[in-house]
Order: structure tokens, then sequence, then C-alpha cells
């Protein structure tokens, strides 16, 4: 099948600090998403609109001058401030491809689906992680087969069951870097030592049980060994020559052995590559830190929340003031 994956644009409003502040991170979820199905065999493009510098109009005019065929599915990932201009595209294409499929995905379409389903451009709502969801639309099981799906039946909508997670991530293949304008990242200001720079991700899930938090990947932490990270990191260095990595995890600390085992590799192999991460106060000691700064890492950013141990206890936060400061 001929499908195309898009990544809406990002708008600020003039002056908006985050105009000149803000990093351009690629849409992994479509990348692994693009991966998997890659690996099944059908033709796919991504079209990420943020570093191409493509408005709405643009996406719909480069998804019409990328593929002479059209596309049997079009699937759309946005988040919660992307999700406007997500149905405005998915409205678009409607009118341009005759008999497309519209699938709709992220973070606001999974908490969300039957707002997404009021959008009549919309066929399908995937719901929390996409890869095996996606390969089974792209398949062509029957909606009411597959799991962590959305869609309307007439006058009802349906939403069958939620998909179960993904439990080994090291059995997904990398995302298709090939795929998306590389030369088009970069970190956040005050992120990167180094540049070029881009973002990954080494795990899913938070074992954090924070009440202002969606959790959109659940509770259970699951995460990819420390080889296949340092082997991944190798590759975007070789390949591509990035020489910085900003880890976007919720607590990428928190699994101390793959990360001792990630720093060991990146050591051993002597890559040029810095790096940052976010991590949990209760997650790092001074082994962990003194390998992680050997190995490259130049910043760790922590969710203190509050110096005050009554608000941290009433946001569910377990780690306290005292251990926040040492």
């Amino acid at each position: 099948m001929r499908i195309a994956l898009v990544h809406p644009p990002l708008v600020h409003k003039q002056g908006n600090i985050w105009r000149g502040v803000a990093g351009v991170m690629p849409p992994l979820g479509l990348a692994w998403i693009a991966a998997v199905l890659e690996e099944d065999g059908h033709d796919v493009q991504i079209f990420d609109a943020p570093p191409e510098g493509l408005d709405e109009q643009g996406c719909v005019d480069a998804l019409r001058s990328r593929s002479e065929a059209g596309w049997d599915i079009v699937g759309i990932s946005a988040t919660t401030r992307q999700f406007s201009s997500a149905l405005r595209i998915a409205q678009m294409c409607r009118e341009a491809f005759s008999g497309v499929e519209i699938v709709l995905g992220g973070v606001h379409a999974s908490a969300r689906p039957d707002e997404a389903l009021a959008c009549d451009a919309i066929d399908l709502v995937v719901r929390g992680e996409g890869e095996m969801t996606f390969r089974e639309i792209a398949a062509g099981h029957a909606r009411e087969e597959i799991d962590g799906v959305s869609y309307r039946d007439g006058g009802e909508t349906i939403h069958t069951a939620d998909r179960e997670l993904i439990s080994d991530l090291d059995t997904i293949p990398r995302p298709a870097y090939h795929l998306l304008p590389m030369s088009g990242y970069r970190s956040a200001v005050g992120a990167a030592k180094q540049s070029p720079s881009m973002s990954m991700l080494a795990t899913r899930g938070c074992v954090g049980s924070c009440n202002f938090c969606y959790r959109i990947f659940g509770r259970t932490m699951r995460y990819r060994h420390g080889v296949a990270i340092a082997e991944e990191v190798r590759y975007l260095h070789e390949t591509y020559g990035i020489r910085e990595i900003s880890f976007y995890d919720d607590t990428f600390t928190t699994i101390r052995n793959e990360v001792l085992a990630f720093c060991a590799k990146l050591r051993e192999w002597d890559l040029p590559v810095t790096w940052s991460c976010f991590g949990r106060i209760d997650s790092v000691n001074e082994e962990l830190l003194t390998a992680m700064a050997e190995a490259g890492c130049h910043q760790i950013l922590y969710g203190v929340e509050s110096g005050s141990d009554q608000q941290l206890a009433a946001m569910g936060k377990t780690t306290p003031r005292q251990r926040v400061k040492e």
C-alpha cells in the first residue's frame, strides 16, 4: 500500500519566546511506524512539516506532488497543540484524494478519540502506541478486529479494546531515519554543546505516580537495552554526522544497568558525541552520574516541581526536597 505519514506544522504566535528557543524534534512515533510498515513491504513516506517549513496547504501540496498515484492511507499524528491543524489537513486530504483512508493518532487523539471522530474527514483513530495497530490497519484487518482503534459505525462511535503495550522495545526496528529531513532537526537552546543535534527515545512509560501526568505509555517502565541505544547513537553519528543527542524519555536514568551499559559502549567506541537527558532524583547515585559524565552527558533535567514537601506530596511526588538539594 501507498502510505503517507504526516506531522502537522507547529505555529508560534508572533512574540512567543518559543519561536527562538524551542528545538525541532523528529516525529519518532511516525518514524517507528514507518519502519514497521516498510518491514511489511509497504511504500511509505513521512511529511514532517516543522523542519520542512510546510504550512497546512503545503503539506497537502507535498502529498500531491510526491505521489502521482495518490495514497491509500494518510496517517496524521498530532499533539493537543497541533490538533486543530491536523483536522484541517485531514479535511483538505479528503477533498484532494479520492478513496483515501485517513487515520489520526498521537496524544490528543488517544485521550479524546470522540473529539477526533467528530470531524467527518477522520475515518479511524489510533489510540496509544501505533506500530502494531497501524500494521494491522495496513494489512487490511477488519476494524472491529483491531485493538486500540476508534471509529464510527453509523451514528455510533466504537472503541475497541485497548492494545497491549509492546513489552520488548528491541523487537521493533530502528526508526526510519532515512525518511526524515535529518538536516532540519536541532535541540532546544541550551540543551546541546555541539551540532548537529537531535532527540532520541530509549524508554517508554514511567514508574512515577505524579497525579498531573496523562501517562500515555502507562506506569510500566519498558526500555531498550543499553547496547542497542549506543548502536543507534553510533549509526546517527556515522550516517548523518550527529554530534549531540537530547534524550526525551520521561526518566532516562531509571534502569541503571542499561544506562551503565550504554555509557560503557560510548566510552569503548570513543564516540565524539555529547548528550543530555531527563532523570529522576531518586534514580541516580554517584556511580551512575560518574559513568554518564565520562560518556559525554553534560546536562540532566530533573522534575523537581516544587520546593515544598507538602506540595510534592499533594502531587504524588515521592522525593523530599532535601534529596533534591543533595
